[in-house]
């Protein structure tokens, strides 16, 4: 319901707004707008829910593997809700919003946060790592509507772009990628799917956050030698 009323009130008041500051955006790109104005709720939702339960791990955390709390079950289901709205998006709407990267990152984040965390009940704290790096999503978000705006000389689309590039190399390639690796070695028993889970989504989503993190990085230091030039 929440995601519904979303995706029904952002092109209403994109419309509104492009008319007042007469902004001339194309059908494909407000759809893109509407589709990432969403994300942006559910990035800053479910990472914000998702680093207090990370503090609080001391309080109901009593098995890495097994513990869940209010938090974590909420941010399951949340993000699971959000997966399943935004891929039907994605389908619906192909010709501006398709593509193979997103396609697979949702399936196999379906596949951790609704089949491992919300229908088994296993791995919440592991999983909340994956959450919490959703904290990167608005400032990707927030660059693309920056260029679409060709706003991409300015101080804001350049502050912007390398806490995007910090973000994505200090917490989706590091930070998520060593904890994950060092929670799972620690000797714990370890359920059955939420192993399958380690060597199936683990390396998958670790490549994908490499990928992306090289396009980012890759188009920083392209900028810097035009900027040299």
């Amino acid at each position: 319901l929440f995601f519904s009323l979303l995706y029904s009130l952002f092109p209403v008041l994109l419309n509104i707004a492009t008319k007042y500051f007469n902004i001339k955006l194309s059908d494909e790109q407000k759809i893109d707008w509407v589709n990432r104005f969403v994300s942006t709720v559910n990035a800053v939702i479910t990472s914000a829910i998702s680093i207090i339960a990370l503090l609080n791990a001391s309080e109901w955390v009593k098995h890495p593997f097994y513990s869940t709390c209010d938090m974590s079950n909420f941010v399951m289901k949340f993000i699971s809700f959000y997966f399943v709205f935004d891929t039907a998006q994605t389908v619906f709407y192909y010709k501006a919003l398709f593509s193979w990267q997103t396609i697979f990152h949702h399936f196999i984040a379906l596949g951790g946060f609704f089949f491992i965390g919300l229908i088994r009940q296993e791995a919440h704290f592991l999983i909340l790592y994956y959450s919490f790096s959703e904290c990167t999503t608005p400032f990707v978000n927030l660059r693309k509507h920056l260029y679409d705006l060709e706003l991409q000389n300015t101080i804001l689309y350049k502050v912007n772009g390398m806490i995007m590039a910090i973000g994505f190399v200090t917490i989706r390639v590091f930070f998520i990628t060593y904890s994950i690796w060092e929670l799972y070695h620690r000797g714990l028993e370890i359920p059955y799917f939420t192993n399958i889970f380690f060597y199936t989504v683990y390396p998958s989503i670790t490549c994908l956050n490499f990928y992306w993190t090289f396009l980012i990085v890759k188009g920083i230091i392209k900028a810097l030698s035009k900027k040299k030039d």
